[in-house]
């Protein structure tokens, strides 16, 4: 879980790091966890100023966002 949090703990201070899903995610964000294979994607609410973690994926699956994030 340490290593987890020290890979979205950037997101404090750089909210739009991540890149921008597109389609049906195109509100998300992600970025990649302690392994390449770990995808966090995330929402961020400018207004309140606040990272929301929607999910933690599997990028190697096709189930996931970046899996599915070109198709509409």
């Amino acid at each position: 879980m340490r290593r987890v949090a020290r890979s979205i703990e950037p997101l404090q201070r750089f909210p739009l790091m991540g890149k921008r899903l597109s389609f049906r995610w195109c509100e998300l964000r992600f970025i990649l966890g302690p392994w390449r294979w770990m995808v966090v994607v995330y929402a961020y609410d400018v207004i309140e100023d606040t990272v929301w973690i929607v999910t933690i994926e599997d990028g190697r699956s096709a189930e996931s966002a970046l899996g599915s994030a070109d198709r509409p």
